[in-house]
């Protein structure tokens, strides 16, 4: 099961996808979820991820099974992944189902499992590549006030001792290896 969670984990939270993956959560919980630029990121560096599914889409928080990253907004290689997950747990009987609160089935891995944990050098990365990106295609943000709110954000996980120094000085070698920013 450790080979499937790794693809999992890969397919959803690895560097070429987690930008996607934030991206979703961030646009699908705005108006759900407060301060959603810091709440988001802070669950993912909080709690371990564990393969649960809704008859909606992918559940990766077990304690907070209302996140869900939806099966329609997955690309074919993340619906393969969860697919395979799926196999593997339905041969090794190694699950549970139970319906939710207001309906739906809510499906997750019940043997003793390997805990794994997003990187926050990647969610740093994602949220400044994210941040980036909107300011740039509705020029709404200018560039003072993008850096203002990620310095925010940063700040945030920092206070919660979610994430370290080290984290963020590799976080900002990837946003200069993919020229986000400059290296100044």
């Amino acid at each position: 099961m450790h080979e499937a969670m790794s693809a999992l984990m890969e397919a959803f939270f690895g560097k070429d996808t987690i930008v996607s993956t934030m991206n979703i959560l961030f646009t699908d919980y705005v108006d759900s979820v407060s301060d959603v630029l810091t709440t988001i990121p802070s669950m993912l560096l909080q709690h371990a991820l564990h393969a649960c599914f809704t008859d909606l889409g992918f559940s990766p928080i077990e304690k907070n099974p209302t996140i869900v990253i939806l099966y329609s907004k997955m690309t074919y290689a993340q619906l393969q992944v969860i697919q395979q997950v799926c196999r593997l747990m339905r041969k090794m009987e190694s699950y549970h189902g139970c319906t939710q609160m207001g309906g739906g089935l809510y499906v997750y891995q019940r043997c003793p499992r390997e805990d794994f944990y997003v990187s926050p050098t990647l969610i740093l990365y994602a949220c400044n590549v994210i941040l980036s990106r909107r300011s740039s295609k509705k020029r709404v943000l200018s560039a003072v006030h993008k850096t203002e709110l990620m310095n925010i954000i940063t700040q945030r996980l920092i206070c919660n001792n979610l994430i370290n120094q080290q984290q963020i000085m590799e976080a900002r070698r990837l946003l200069v290896e993919g020229g986000v920013c400059g290296g100044e």
